[in-house]
Protein backbone atom coordinates (compact mmCIF):
# COMPACT_ATOMS: atom_id res chain seq x y z
CA UNK A 1 0.00 0.00 0.00
CA UNK A 2 0.74 3.71 -0.22
CA UNK A 3 0.53 5.17 2.82
CA UNK A 4 0.84 8.97 3.53
CA UNK A 5 0.84 10.21 7.42
CA UNK A 6 -0.30 13.92 7.67
CA UNK A 7 1.42 16.14 10.81
CA UNK A 8 1.17 20.02 10.57
CA UNK A 9 4.74 19.39 12.41
CA UNK A 10 7.23 16.82 13.81
CA UNK A 11 8.39 17.36 17.55
CA UNK A 12 9.21 15.65 21.01
CA UNK A 13 5.79 14.48 22.11
CA UNK A 14 4.37 11.14 22.41
CA UNK A 15 2.25 11.05 19.65
CA UNK A 16 4.98 11.69 17.16
CA UNK A 17 7.17 9.53 18.89
CA UNK A 18 4.29 7.07 18.60
CA UNK A 19 4.18 8.17 14.80
CA UNK A 20 7.60 7.36 14.07
CA UNK A 21 7.42 3.55 15.50
CA UNK A 22 4.41 3.25 13.53
CA UNK A 23 5.81 4.46 10.06
CA UNK A 24 9.40 2.63 10.68
CA UNK A 25 7.42 -0.62 11.40
CA UNK A 26 5.17 0.00 7.98
CA UNK A 27 7.63 0.24 5.44
CA UNK A 28 9.67 -2.18 6.96
CA UNK A 29 7.23 -4.72 6.20
CA UNK A 30 7.08 -3.38 2.50
CA UNK A 31 4.49 -0.30 2.59
CA UNK A 32 4.95 2.48 0.82
CA UNK A 33 5.47 5.15 3.50
CA UNK A 34 5.18 8.98 3.41
CA UNK A 35 5.81 11.50 5.88
CA UNK A 36 4.01 14.85 4.64
CA UNK A 37 4.61 17.63 7.11
CA UNK A 38 2.54 21.26 7.05
CA UNK A 39 4.01 23.55 8.79
CA UNK A 40 8.24 24.77 8.61
CA UNK A 41 8.20 23.18 12.50
CA UNK A 42 9.55 20.55 13.24
CA UNK A 43 13.10 18.97 14.89
CA UNK A 44 15.79 18.02 12.41
CA UNK A 45 17.65 15.65 15.02
CA UNK A 46 13.85 14.10 15.35
CA UNK A 47 13.23 13.52 11.86
CA UNK A 48 16.83 12.00 11.51
CA UNK A 49 15.59 9.07 13.82
CA UNK A 50 12.55 8.21 11.26
CA UNK A 51 13.20 5.06 9.46
CA UNK A 52 15.27 5.83 5.76
CA UNK A 53 12.71 4.16 4.24
CA UNK A 54 10.04 6.15 5.43
CA UNK A 55 10.24 9.57 2.76
CA UNK A 56 9.52 12.34 4.39
CA UNK A 57 7.87 15.12 2.05
CA UNK A 58 7.89 18.98 3.87
CA UNK A 59 5.20 21.68 2.33
CA UNK A 60 7.23 24.81 4.77
CA UNK A 61 4.19 26.71 5.42
CA UNK A 62 4.50 29.69 8.40
CA UNK A 63 2.61 28.44 11.59
CA UNK A 64 -0.82 30.28 10.81
CA UNK A 65 -0.09 31.52 7.46
CA UNK A 66 -3.01 32.11 6.10
CA UNK A 67 -1.58 32.61 2.62
CA UNK A 68 -3.87 30.47 -0.03
CA UNK A 69 -1.20 29.65 -1.54
CA UNK A 70 0.15 26.99 1.26
CA UNK A 71 -2.94 25.49 1.06
CA UNK A 72 -2.66 24.82 -2.85
CA UNK A 73 1.12 23.55 -2.28
CA UNK A 74 0.05 20.70 0.38
CA UNK A 75 -3.26 19.71 -1.84
CA UNK A 76 -0.59 19.30 -4.35
CA UNK A 77 2.01 17.58 -2.68
CA UNK A 78 -0.43 15.52 -0.60
CA UNK A 79 -1.81 13.83 -4.44
CA UNK A 80 1.68 13.26 -5.49
CA UNK A 81 2.09 10.88 -3.26
CA UNK A 82 -0.42 8.51 -4.94
CA UNK A 83 -1.68 7.38 -1.41
CA UNK A 84 -4.12 4.33 -0.98
CA UNK A 85 -4.25 6.09 2.65
CA UNK A 86 -4.39 9.21 4.86
CA UNK A 87 -4.08 8.67 8.29
CA UNK A 88 -4.39 12.14 10.04
CA UNK A 89 -2.92 13.05 13.28
CA UNK A 90 -3.96 16.15 14.00
CA UNK A 91 -8.39 17.15 13.53
CA UNK A 92 -6.98 20.53 11.77
CA UNK A 93 -5.02 19.07 8.99
CA UNK A 94 -7.96 16.98 7.76
CA UNK A 95 -9.86 20.77 7.38
CA UNK A 96 -7.08 21.43 5.04
CA UNK A 97 -7.09 19.02 2.74
CA UNK A 98 -9.31 18.60 -0.86
CA UNK A 99 -10.18 14.73 -0.97
CA UNK A 100 -9.40 12.50 -3.72
CA UNK A 101 -11.82 9.80 -5.08
CA UNK A 102 -10.44 6.88 -4.67
CA UNK A 103 -8.11 7.53 -1.55
CA UNK A 104 -9.48 6.35 1.92
CA UNK A 105 -8.75 8.55 4.77
CA UNK A 106 -7.93 7.77 8.46
CA UNK A 107 -8.07 10.52 11.30
CA UNK A 108 -6.45 10.09 14.61
CA UNK A 109 -7.48 11.85 17.62
CA UNK A 110 -4.80 11.47 20.48
CA UNK A 111 -6.34 14.12 23.61
CA UNK A 112 -10.02 14.34 25.21
CA UNK A 113 -11.31 17.42 23.97
CA UNK A 114 -9.59 17.79 21.37
CA UNK A 115 -11.45 20.12 18.75
CA UNK A 116 -12.69 17.16 16.10
CA UNK A 117 -15.47 17.97 13.24
CA UNK A 118 -17.00 15.53 11.64
CA UNK A 119 -15.97 15.79 7.93
CA UNK A 120 -17.96 13.46 5.40
CA UNK A 121 -14.71 12.54 3.43
CA UNK A 122 -13.42 10.87 6.61
CA UNK A 123 -13.67 6.85 6.25
CA UNK A 124 -12.61 6.20 9.64
CA UNK A 125 -12.13 8.14 12.98
CA UNK A 126 -9.54 6.35 15.35
CA UNK A 127 -9.29 6.59 19.05
CA UNK A 128 -6.31 6.13 21.31
CA UNK A 129 -8.41 4.70 24.08
CA UNK A 130 -11.57 3.70 25.49
CA UNK A 131 -11.69 7.23 27.72
CA UNK A 132 -11.03 9.05 24.11
CA UNK A 133 -13.98 7.57 22.03
CA UNK A 134 -16.34 7.28 25.36
CA UNK A 135 -15.47 11.31 25.30
CA UNK A 136 -16.22 12.15 21.44
CA UNK A 137 -18.79 9.51 21.55
CA UNK A 138 -20.56 11.98 24.62
CA UNK A 139 -19.26 15.74 22.45
CA UNK A 140 -19.82 14.52 19.02
CA UNK A 141 -22.26 11.40 18.88
CA UNK A 142 -19.00 10.33 16.56
CA UNK A 143 -18.79 6.20 16.97
CA UNK A 144 -14.75 5.50 16.21
CA UNK A 145 -12.45 2.20 16.05
CA UNK A 146 -10.45 1.95 18.96
CA UNK A 147 -6.45 1.50 18.34
CA UNK A 148 -4.32 1.67 21.20
CA UNK A 149 -1.37 3.49 21.22
CA UNK A 150 2.06 0.93 21.82
CA UNK A 151 5.69 1.04 22.60
CA UNK A 152 8.74 -0.52 21.78
CA UNK A 153 9.42 -2.36 25.04
CA UNK A 154 12.45 -4.12 23.48
CA UNK A 155 13.82 -0.69 23.37
CA UNK A 156 13.50 -0.10 27.26
CA UNK A 157 15.61 -1.20 30.04
CA UNK A 158 14.42 -2.69 32.74
CA UNK A 159 14.67 -2.23 36.61
CA UNK A 160 16.66 -4.62 38.33
CA UNK A 161 14.52 -5.78 41.45
CA UNK A 162 16.30 -5.06 44.17
CA UNK A 163 14.93 -1.85 46.61
CA UNK A 164 17.01 1.08 47.18
CA UNK A 165 19.66 0.92 49.76
CA UNK A 166 19.32 2.47 53.49
CA UNK A 167 19.87 5.81 53.40
CA UNK A 168 19.77 6.27 49.68
CA UNK A 169 16.72 8.47 48.73
CA UNK A 170 13.70 7.63 46.90
CA UNK A 171 13.93 8.67 43.15
CA UNK A 172 10.78 9.50 41.36
CA UNK A 173 11.08 10.67 37.88
CA UNK A 174 7.99 12.26 35.53
CA UNK A 175 7.93 12.52 32.01
CA UNK A 176 5.81 14.82 30.06
CA UNK A 177 5.21 18.64 28.91
CA UNK A 178 5.42 21.35 31.46
CA UNK A 179 1.91 22.24 31.42
CA UNK A 180 0.83 21.84 34.98
CA UNK A 181 -2.87 22.65 34.37
CA UNK A 182 -3.33 19.47 32.22
CA UNK A 183 0.12 17.73 33.16
CA UNK A 184 -0.52 18.25 36.81
CA UNK A 185 3.19 18.66 37.99
CA UNK A 186 2.26 20.82 40.27
CA UNK A 187 0.21 18.55 42.47
CA UNK A 188 3.11 16.64 42.42
CA UNK A 189 5.37 19.22 44.28
CA UNK A 190 2.42 20.13 46.33
CA UNK A 191 3.09 16.26 47.75
CA UNK A 192 6.37 16.29 48.23
CA UNK A 193 6.40 19.44 50.17
CA UNK A 194 3.80 17.91 52.58
CA UNK A 195 6.17 14.82 52.70
CA UNK A 196 9.03 17.02 53.37
CA UNK A 197 10.30 16.43 56.89
CA UNK A 198 7.75 13.61 57.81
CA UNK A 199 8.53 11.16 60.52
CA UNK A 200 10.61 7.94 59.15
CA UNK A 201 10.51 9.22 55.90
CA UNK A 202 13.61 8.69 53.40
CA UNK A 203 15.01 11.63 51.35
CA UNK A 204 12.48 12.26 48.23
CA UNK A 205 13.83 13.32 45.18
CA UNK A 206 12.02 14.23 41.63
CA UNK A 207 13.27 14.67 38.56
CA UNK A 208 11.00 16.42 35.66
CA UNK A 209 11.90 15.40 31.85
CA UNK A 210 10.23 17.96 29.65
CA UNK A 211 9.78 22.04 28.70
CA UNK A 212 6.85 23.53 28.23
CA UNK A 213 5.17 26.34 29.09
CA UNK A 214 4.89 26.45 32.81
CA UNK A 215 8.32 25.92 33.75
CA UNK A 216 9.13 29.06 35.40
CA UNK A 217 5.89 28.85 37.31
CA UNK A 218 6.69 25.22 38.45
CA UNK A 219 10.43 26.59 39.43
CA UNK A 220 8.97 29.49 41.29
CA UNK A 221 6.56 27.00 43.39
CA UNK A 222 9.43 24.87 44.03
CA UNK A 223 11.55 27.89 45.28
CA UNK A 224 8.68 28.72 47.17
CA UNK A 225 8.37 25.43 49.21
CA UNK A 226 12.10 25.02 49.25
CA UNK A 227 12.26 22.02 47.95
CA UNK A 228 15.47 23.33 45.70
CA UNK A 229 17.32 20.20 46.57
CA UNK A 230 14.35 17.41 45.67
CA UNK A 231 13.53 18.40 42.50
CA UNK A 232 15.21 19.04 39.34
CA UNK A 233 13.64 20.04 36.06
CA UNK A 234 16.08 17.78 33.65
CA UNK A 235 14.58 19.47 30.32
CA UNK A 236 13.77 18.02 27.32
CA UNK A 237 15.82 14.38 26.88
CA UNK A 238 15.91 12.10 23.72
CA UNK A 239 14.08 8.58 23.64
CA UNK A 240 16.93 6.74 24.16
CA UNK A 241 18.20 8.52 27.03
CA UNK A 242 14.50 7.92 28.68
CA UNK A 243 14.75 4.65 27.66
CA UNK A 244 17.64 3.49 29.29
CA UNK A 245 17.29 6.01 32.63
CA UNK A 246 13.77 4.57 33.64
CA UNK A 247 15.51 2.12 35.35
CA UNK A 248 17.81 4.56 37.87
CA UNK A 249 14.35 5.30 39.61
CA UNK A 250 12.43 3.80 42.10
CA UNK A 251 8.69 5.41 41.25
CA UNK A 252 7.29 6.79 38.16
CA UNK A 253 4.52 9.84 38.03
CA UNK A 254 1.69 10.93 36.00
CA UNK A 255 -0.20 13.53 37.87
CA UNK A 256 -2.25 14.60 34.53
CA UNK A 257 -5.92 16.59 35.61
CA UNK A 258 -6.61 15.67 31.90
CA UNK A 259 -5.22 12.33 29.86
CA UNK A 260 -6.70 10.56 26.97
CA UNK A 261 -3.99 7.47 27.40
CA UNK A 262 -0.63 8.28 28.93
CA UNK A 263 2.11 6.52 26.94
CA UNK A 264 4.71 6.65 29.44
CA UNK A 265 2.92 5.21 31.87
CA UNK A 266 3.28 2.73 29.41
CA UNK A 267 6.88 2.94 29.16
CA UNK A 268 7.51 2.70 32.85
CA UNK A 269 5.49 -0.13 33.28
CA UNK A 270 8.10 -1.88 30.43
CA UNK A 271 11.41 -0.74 32.74
CA UNK A 272 9.52 -2.86 35.26
CA UNK A 273 8.88 0.56 37.41
CA UNK A 274 6.05 1.02 39.40
CA UNK A 275 3.40 3.60 38.70
CA UNK A 276 2.09 6.01 40.00
CA UNK A 277 -1.14 7.70 38.53
CA UNK A 278 -4.41 10.37 39.12
CA UNK A 279 -7.61 7.82 38.54
CA UNK A 280 -8.38 9.47 34.91
CA UNK A 281 -10.00 6.67 32.77
CA UNK A 282 -7.51 6.14 29.98
CA UNK A 283 -4.49 5.65 32.13
CA UNK A 284 -6.49 3.97 34.54
CA UNK A 285 -6.81 1.30 31.73
CA UNK A 286 -3.39 0.54 31.30
CA UNK A 287 -2.97 -0.09 34.76
CA UNK A 288 -5.88 -2.46 34.73
CA UNK A 289 -7.77 -0.47 37.02
CA UNK A 290 -5.11 -0.74 39.69
CA UNK A 291 -4.62 -4.13 39.17
CA UNK A 292 -0.79 -3.29 37.89
CA UNK A 293 -0.32 -0.21 39.69
CA UNK A 294 -1.50 2.57 41.97
CA UNK A 295 -3.75 5.85 41.72
CA UNK A 296 -4.74 8.86 43.68
CA UNK A 297 -7.54 11.14 43.61
CA UNK A 298 -7.20 13.28 40.37
CA UNK A 299 -6.51 16.64 41.28
CA UNK A 300 -5.50 15.99 45.56
CA UNK A 301 -1.95 16.50 46.45
CA UNK A 302 -2.78 15.30 50.53
CA UNK A 303 -4.00 12.10 48.25
CA UNK A 304 -0.42 11.95 46.05
CA UNK A 305 1.42 12.39 49.03
CA UNK A 306 -0.14 9.42 50.63
CA UNK A 307 0.58 7.03 47.73
CA UNK A 308 4.05 8.21 47.16
CA UNK A 309 4.30 7.36 51.08
CA UNK A 310 2.67 3.78 50.53
CA UNK A 311 4.94 3.06 47.54
CA UNK A 312 7.86 3.91 49.84
CA UNK A 313 6.72 1.88 52.44
CA UNK A 314 5.72 -0.98 50.61
CA UNK A 315 8.43 -0.66 47.54
CA UNK A 316 9.73 -4.24 47.48
CA UNK A 317 5.92 -5.80 46.92
CA UNK A 318 5.21 -2.83 44.14
CA UNK A 319 8.73 -3.75 42.09
CA UNK A 320 7.72 -7.72 42.18
CA UNK A 321 4.53 -6.25 40.65
CA UNK A 322 6.31 -4.67 38.01
CA UNK A 323 8.66 -7.20 37.47
CA UNK A 324 5.83 -9.78 36.95
CA UNK A 325 2.12 -9.32 36.11
CA UNK A 326 2.21 -5.41 35.40
CA UNK A 327 5.61 -5.80 32.68
CA UNK A 328 3.70 -9.15 31.19
CA UNK A 329 0.69 -6.61 30.32
CA UNK A 330 2.12 -3.76 29.28
CA UNK A 331 4.34 -5.73 26.74
CA UNK A 332 1.85 -8.02 25.50
CA UNK A 333 -1.29 -5.06 25.35
CA UNK A 334 0.52 -2.29 24.28
CA UNK A 335 3.15 -3.34 21.50
CA UNK A 336 4.01 -1.02 19.29
CA UNK A 337 3.94 -3.52 16.20
CA UNK A 338 -0.02 -4.41 17.53
CA UNK A 339 -0.72 -1.26 16.59
CA UNK A 340 1.23 -0.89 13.20
CA UNK A 341 -1.00 -3.78 12.14
CA UNK A 342 -4.12 -2.71 13.08
CA UNK A 343 -4.07 0.56 11.71
CA UNK A 344 -2.73 -1.13 8.60
CA UNK A 345 -5.95 -3.20 8.60
CA UNK A 346 -7.81 -0.73 8.93
CA UNK A 347 -6.26 1.09 5.80
CA UNK A 348 -7.50 -2.00 3.92
CA UNK A 349 -10.56 -1.49 4.71
CA UNK A 350 -11.12 2.13 4.04
CA UNK A 351 -9.03 1.63 0.78
CA UNK A 352 -10.74 -1.32 -0.63
CA UNK A 353 -14.65 0.76 -0.32
CA UNK A 354 -12.67 3.02 -2.34
CA UNK A 355 -11.44 1.07 -4.81
CA UNK A 356 -13.91 1.29 -7.40
CA UNK A 357 -13.63 4.99 -7.58
CA UNK A 358 -9.70 5.04 -8.05
CA UNK A 359 -8.30 6.66 -10.89
CA UNK A 360 -5.77 4.53 -12.97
Amino acid sequence: MNITHVSFGFNTGGAELMMSDIMGIQAEEGHNVTLLLINDRYEEALLQKIPSDVRVVKVGRPSGSKNPLWYLKYNILLRRTRPDAVHFHQAKASSLTIPSRGTGYVETVHCLGAPVKKRGFIDRYVAISEAVSSDLDKRLNLHTAIIQNGINSRAITPRGGAPRKEGDPFRIVCVSRLDHGNKGQDIAIEALSKLKGSAGMPKIHLDFIGEGASLKMLEDMVAEKHLDREIRFLGNRPRDYIYSHLADYDLFIQPSRFEGFGLTVAEAMAARLPVLISDLEGPMDIIGKGKYGTSFRNGDAGDCARKIASAIGNHRELLALGAGDAYTRVTEKYDIRRTAREYIALYREVAAGKSHNRRP
